[in-house]
């Protein structure tokens, strides 16, 4: 896989992997991956592994809040996920009602306030 910018860099190379997600970050690249049937969250600069941790659950994506905070998204829950040096570390899941209702819809913040997405009126006159 190659993640193009100003010019192309590989950050992912390796046989017999499935790649899930993945969100190229200032110069890194973050990868849920797929390998002999273990799920893995892995962080890349360039093609160097910087941190690499079993998950025991199954993501099926990599979502980024209106805060910069990232999380791994699956099926019922999502957790959030951050960078601590040279691991990556998450907090106990919430249910994906709750983040679908409290954290998905949160699209920036300023210092006067959080813009909130809502759709209103949809499929109306």
């Amino acid at each position: 896989m190659t993640v193009s910018g100003e010019k192309t860099k590989v950050f992912y190379d390796v046989e017999n992997s499935n790649i899930i997600d993945y969100y190229p970050y200032q110069g890194l690249c973050l990868f849920i991956t797929k390998e002999k049937g273990k799920r893995y969250i892995q962080l890349n600069s360039n093609s160097k592994v910087i941190s690499k941790n079993l998950l025991h659950f199954v993501p099926h994506s990599i979502f980024l809040d209106g805060f910069g905070n990232f999380h791994l998204v699956s099926a019922d829950s999502a957790y959030q996920i951050w960078f601590n040096g040279d691991n990556i570390d998450w907090l106990p899941p919430i249910s994906y009602s709750a983040f679908e209702a409290q954290i998905k819809p949160i699209i920036g913040k300023t210092d006067q306030g959080v813009f909130v997405q809502m759709f209103k009126s949809i499929n109306k006159r």
